[in-house]
């Protein structure tokens, strides 16, 4: 269903909640939209301006409720409104490694992200965030999370630490 554009490279790829529509985070910095039932390209949208040359795509996240793009780039992370692509939030990462990761709650409250060793959480309704820094992970370790059902928990593995991290900001770790 995807078209070959032999110069552009697809970096990673989701789908949004209804699974319609195929997000393709793209090694020029582009995110191009795909109708999966049509079989047609809908969209493009270009991070470019916001980014540097020597950014690539990691990961491409639609939140559940269908409302926020996160794209996990190798030196930022951008937050995106999904119907109007206007960016939210930017935050640049410093050191660029794989085993960045971000992930959404299912309630879509809430935005995880984990680079450069440190672990940050961003109310999507506020904007405002909690951020753990130096948390031991060398950056090299590849990071799982996974949010309680009641979206009040974040339960964080990586090679070192097990993290429960509550989402009133109290950290309790092991």
């Amino acid at each position: 269903c995807v078209q070959y554009i032999p110069e552009i490279q697809i970096s990673c790829a989701s789908l949004t909640p209804d699974k319609n529509i195929l997000l393709l985070g793209m090694s020029n910095g582009d995110v191009f939209f795909w109708d999966i039932q049509q079989k047609t390209r809908l969209k493009d949208y270009s991070l470019y301006p916001y980014i540097s040359d020597n950014s690539y795509f990691q990961q491409i996240l639609c939140s559940p409720d269908g409302k926020y793009i996160a794209c996990l780039l190798s030196d930022m992370i951008l937050l995106l409104d999904a119907e109007t692509e206007t960016i939210l939030f930017r935050h640049i990462i410093k050191k660029v490694h794989y085993g960045n990761m971000i992930l959404f709650s299912e309630n879509s409250e809430y935005l995880f992200m984990q680079f450069d060793s440190n672990y940050m959480l961003l109310n999507l309704k506020t904007y405002q965030s909690i951020e753990v820094k130096d948390t031991d992970n060398s950056g090299n370790s590849f990071v799982t999370a996974v949010f309680s059902h009641d979206n009040q928990k974040i339960l964080i593995l990586d090679s070192h630490l097990i993290i429960l991290w509550t989402l009133n900001g109290r950290l309790i770790q092991k």
